[in-house]
């Protein structure tokens, strides 16, 4: 009997870990804001721990087994760049590097040069910085690999900082810096750091980071003024090119074989086939995602306007569902979603959850830290990992 039910708690124990997720990079590890994780903490009652940081950030964590990563800087031209591990059941930390930054560190006041989200195939974290600078690492703190990519290409810069977050697809890490002076996208291999492919793009300032779309052939998605691109990431081969027009701030978001564009409200596109050129399905005006990037989540849509309100809407054809006000103002800090609950923060440093499962959304939790988040947050075994100006938070039920 007792070996029984030793092997019951064993298969338990296999099934809840099988069904904890990492949060590999920027928006997750599908870089699209939702996760099938299925331990969430719905209330926000606790905080699990809290690490005071002494350096300057606004990149969000991603999580790798027990390990949770930030990437921060120091120095009156924020040059000193730092990555840093800690242990997610202590906070404690396992292990932290610095280096030099090679390329500009001017930013605007409101954020830094570590304002880009690290990114992790699950062996190795790659972290870029606003001076265009690369580094990865193992996961005890190694390097492997350095580039920089301010100093081979010092025109790929602006004033107000690059904050485009790296995506990683079938080994290859994909950057996307894009200024008014030069633009490009580079495919960089993942275990050596050299360059795989490189590939011109539209000369404007653009903050949006690329995104995956995950089908027979996986897609990188790059967002620009000039529209959208679909890249081939093995090869940087583009794919298709379409619309127009599009965001330099807001990433856009994928679900299916569809493409949230937040331009003039949303645009949706259909992806028929990995080759084909999408085509339109509808165009909402009223549906605005301001600084904060739109998630999908079984069929709605959800977007955060730039007074803070969140609406979902259908993803069929945009007709608004219902709206919530979030207090405190604007959220530049992008949603994310699990198990029925959206998670996002406010500018202000107000943590929300709110209820998706009924008729209208209901915010049924707040944790309120007091202090500037930028960064989108990571949900991992249960917690919300969050990084404040001056904190990185881990938060559970």
């Amino acid at each position: 009997m007792k070996i029984f039910i030793l092997i019951i708690l064993s298969v338990l124990f296999t099934i809840t870990n099988s069904q904890a997720e990492n949060w590999l990079q920027f928006r997750g590890s599908n870089s699209n804001g939702s996760t099938n994780e299925i331990e969430i903490p719905s209330k926000l009652k606790q905080i699990a721990w809290s690490v005071k940081l002494d350096s300057k950030g606004a990149s969000g964590p991603i999580v790798v087994g027990n390990k949770v990563f930030i990437t921060s800087c120091t120095g009156f031209l924020q040059d000193r760049l730092h990555i840093v591990c800690f242990n997610t059941e202590s906070g404690k930390i396992d292990w932290e590097r610095q280096f030099w930054a090679t390329g500009k560190t001017g930013c605007h006041e409101k954020i830094s040069v570590a304002t880009p989200t690290p990114a992790s195939d699950g062996e190795r974290i790659v972290a870029s910085y606003s001076s265009n600078d690369v580094a990865c690492f193992d996961l005890e703190g190694n390097l492997l690999w350095y580039r920089g990519l301010g100093k081979d290409f010092p025109d790929a810069s602006n004033s107000l900082g690059m904050s485009s977050s790296p995506v990683i697809v079938e080994g290859i890490a994909v950057f996307q810096v894009e200024a008014e002076p030069d633009a490009y996208a580079i495919g960089l291999d993942m275990k050596t750091g050299k360059t795989v492919w490189k590939i011109e793009r539209p000369r404007h300032a653009n903050w949006a980071s690329p995104s995956i779309m995950r089908g027979e052939q996986d897609l990188v998605i790059l967002p620009s003024l000039k529209g959208i691109a679909a890249i081939d990431p093995r090869t940087g081969y583009t794919v298709w090119k379409s619309l127009d027009s599009g965001s330099s701030v807001t990433s856009v978001t994928t679900w299916n074989n569809h493409i949230f564009v937040p331009v003039d409200g949303i645009k949706v596109l259909n992806v028929s086939a990995p080759s084909t050129t999408p085509e339109l399905l509808w165009e909402k005006g009223n549906i605005s995602a301001s600084t904060a990037s739109p998630v999908v989540y079984e069929n709605k849509i959800y977007t955060i306007n730039g007074a803070g309100v969140l609406k979902s809407s259908s993803a069929e054809n945009g007709k608004i569902n219902w709206q919530l006000r979030l207090s405190g103002g604007r959220c530049s800090s992008s949603p994310i979603i699990a198990g029925d609950h959206l998670f996002v923060a406010n500018e202000k440093g107000t943590l929300f959850s709110v209820d998706l499962s009924g008729k209208k959304g209901k915010i049924v939790g707040t944790q309120k830290l007091d202090e500037m988040i930028l960064g989108t947050p990571a949900l991992s075994s249960g917690a919300i990992y969050l990084r404040s100006n001056d904190h990185l938070w881990k938060i559970t039920n």
